[in-house]
């Protein structure tokens, strides 16, 4: 708590009421939590930066909310689960902070699929086996490489604007691999794809969405009085 970086990591976290010793300085308290915003909003198009607003007031919770499926995490990871669980469930996602300061807002590069000409999935498999020096879980690494091309077009029906040239997904290359792979928006793809994830979201009647939300504990049916292995939440 003494030093200054752990204090703004604190304060980034969330926990704002925390007693701070005298010997901080009155500049270390100041927050933080836009600094991705700002790290990342000059190397966004023109139609992502209206995303920068601040997001509206936490919303007041009054008595249950009833789902079928709680997602932790508000990143990547966690509403794309939410929007292919939508489909048939009632979903309620939990996020510790905003719900746009997660990881996946801070990745600047690009992601890495098999979309050139020439190019092939043994190649993208064997590049990443030699750049993990053989320790990858080769089966991981194919299931992950083979989907990766649809990933981008699901992506990009979503509403992520990759660049392109002459309707074509600009393509660069990247340390390890041995051709052009990685698709991006500027250099601020991580960005440009929350925005898009989490716009799909807030339109899906099937998605809550709650921020700020601190996840303790589950409590699951063998808690009930009444002991139930069901496993339910």
């Amino acid at each position: 708590m003494k030093n200054r970086a752990n204090v703004i990591r604190l304060l980034n976290a969330g926990y704002r009421r925390i007693p701070l010793p005298a010997e901080v300085p009155a500049d270390a308290l100041k927050d933080q939590s836009s600094a991705p915003i700002q790290n990342v909003a000059g190397g966004l198009p023109a139609e992502l930066k209206s995303t920068l607003a601040e997001p509206p007031a936490l919303p007041a919770l009054r008595g249950d909310v009833q789902a079928d499926v709680a997602v932790l995490g508000a990143g990547y990871t966690g509403l794309t689960a939410a929007l292919a669980l939508a489909e048939t469930k009632k979903v309620l996602v939990l996020a510790k902070g905003r719900l746009d300061s997660g990881s996946t807002a801070w990745a600047q590069g690009g992601i890495a699929a098999v979309l050139d000409a020439g190019d092939t999935f043994e190649n993208h498999v064997r590049d990443t086996m030699i750049a993990g020096a053989g320790l990858n879980n080769r089966e991981t690494v194919e299931f992950v490489i083979e989907r990766a091309p649809a990933s981008i077009d699901r992506l990009s029906e979503l509403g992520v604007p990759f660049n392109r040239e002459a309707g074509d997904l600009h393509l660069t290359r990247e340390g390890g691999h041995s051709h052009r792979r990685i698709v991006h928006v500027n250099d601020a793809t991580g960005w440009a794809v929350q925005a898009a994830l989490l716009k799909a979201a807030e339109e899906n009647p099937n998605i809550t969405l709650l921020p700020g939300q601190s996840c303790v504990d589950l409590i699951t049916g063998r808690n009930q009085v009444d002991y139930s292995g069901s496993g339910r939440v």
